[in-house]
């Protein structure tokens, strides 16, 4: 059978259209709900950052890595099998019977997760850590994180998308109004930023799993789901146990080989990065249950033009933020967000920033490679990836510090990406027909 081109969809250029197709069917209800999480976090770090030291504030992110560690696997094992499958069963009894499913296996997640975290609390308590409050707090604002990151992406697949919006501004309105109490009566310590993140996300979930419109039932197929999902997960987490981690455990590097105060402005940079982050986020949280779904319906010509149109809005809006960053990124830092202790810092804000559009091209074509069932073929770009970023941050940090690990960062997500494009076009290139592999394409297997 010929080969029909694939080559179309990709010259798509950023317009009007393009846009109003990529935000519309709850597409912009996702780039919404992330605005409102990530300007929450903007806001949240901006006032830690102004009235902590910096050495505090790289504690801040150096156990926020191990939350976003968690959260990341529990991304992988769950919520990224159930926005591609849900769409595979039949609404009512096996849909709502599958979600009941993965609602047990968050609870098996999160009950391995506190364990883990309260172990490292005895470990830090023994070991004389100064910083013992804090992480004592977290390990009961972990949980209570999890679950409510759990529950929005459980909308998000589900095409809720307005009980997710509800959710979180409930959450970022009880978040905030605790710092704004904190700060009014010069009590803030970072102990008590983790307790009002843990309490208002923890207070907020319970009211969501009361009233939320998503309905869920406890089976006996709670075994074979988990079978079907791990067949699923175990290849995205093992792409993410490839390099994902990696930037978890960057403000840990920072602060070993440089010091605490570079994993401050690290961490500082990276949530300033996050405004253009949020785009990227909030259209993957639409386009990963919305390319599975196309791709199952009307085959693969209909995905290229799923992913084309959010390619030009990711582009523009991610590219505009590499500008700004590039042109006013000291005087956003030390003028707008921060204070002058961040002045120099503009640097690493312009790497970060070009990371994020690097990580913007990888979204594309992973949520294409997990529409089509291939996740394992992202490996071969995350191993890229990896062995870049690890080569030139043992090679930059030491010297460079925080824009030595921004520099890093932002090269090997560039390999990863360029990787992973071309893997997904060959892949798409050797479906001839929808579902189905030409025998003369590369099988599944040689991109591993």
């Amino acid at each position: 059978m010929k080969q029909q081109s694939v080559s179309r969809p990709w010259r798509l250029a950023p317009s009007i259209a393009a846009f109003a197709a990529a935000l519309a069917s709850g597409g912009l209800l996702t780039v919404v709900d992330q605005a409102v999480v990530s300007l929450t976090n903007l806001i949240w770090i901006r006032q830690i950052g102004r009235t902590l030291p910096l050495e505090s504030l790289g504690d801040y992110y150096c156990l926020m890595a191990f939350v976003l560690l968690a959260l990341n696997v529990e991304a992988q094992l769950l919520t990224a099998p159930y926005a591609v499958r849900s769409h595979q069963k039949k609404a009512g009894t096996e849909l709502d019977g599958y979600t009941g499913a993965v609602f047990f296996h968050e609870f098996v997640v999160l009950s391995i997760t506190c364990a883990l975290f309260f172990g490292g609390a005895i470990v830090a308590a023994l070991n004389g850590w100064s910083s013992l409050p804090a992480l004592a707090a977290l390990c009961i604002a972990a949980p209570c994180y999890l679950m409510r990151m759990f529950v929005r992406f459980v909308c998000f697949s589900r095409e809720q998308h307005l009980s997710a919006v509800a959710l979180d501004v409930a959450v970022a309105v009880v978040q905030l109004g605790g710092l704004y109490v904190l700060c009014s009566t010069a009590q803030l310590e970072l102990y008590q930023t983790f307790a009002v993140l843990g309490l208002s996300s923890g207070v907020m979930t319970l009211v969501w799993l009361r009233w939320t419109p998503v309905r869920w039932t406890f089976r006996r197929e709670t075994w074979q789901a988990w079978k079907e999902n791990w067949s699923f997960g175990r290849w995205a987490l093992l792409s993410f146990a490839v390099v994902g981690v990696l930037s978890h455990v960057f403000p840990w590097l920072v602060a070993l080989m440089a010091d605490r105060s570079q994993a401050g402005f690290l961490g500082a940079c990276t949530t300033i990065s996050g405004v253009a982050t949020m785009f990227v986020i909030g259209l993957a949280n639409g386009l990963t249950p919305a390319a599975a779904r196309t791709y199952a319906e009307n085959g693969k010509r209909a995905l290229l033009g799923v992913l084309g149109r959010n390619a030009a809005v990711m582009g523009v809006a991610v590219g505009g933020f590499l500008i700004v960053a590039v042109v006013a990124g000291d005087w956003i830092l030390a003028r707008l967000v921060y204070d002058g202790r961040f002045t120099g810092q503009g640097t690493t804000l312009a790497w970060l920033a070009a990371a994020v559009l690097a990580t913007a091209a990888s979204v594309i074509f992973g949520n294409g490679l997990w529409a089509i069932e291939r996740p394992k073929l992202n490996l071969s770009a995350d191993i890229v990836a990896l062995v870049a970023t690890v080569s030139l941050a043992l090679w930059w940090i030491p010297s460079g510090g925080a824009v030595g690990a921004a520099s890093a960062i932002c090269i090997g997500n560039s390999a990863g990406a360029l990787v992973r494009g071309l893997v997904f076009l060959a892949a798409i290139r050797a479906i001839v027909d929808d579902g189905q592999i030409d025998a003369s394409g590369p099988p599944e297997s040689s991109a591993c």
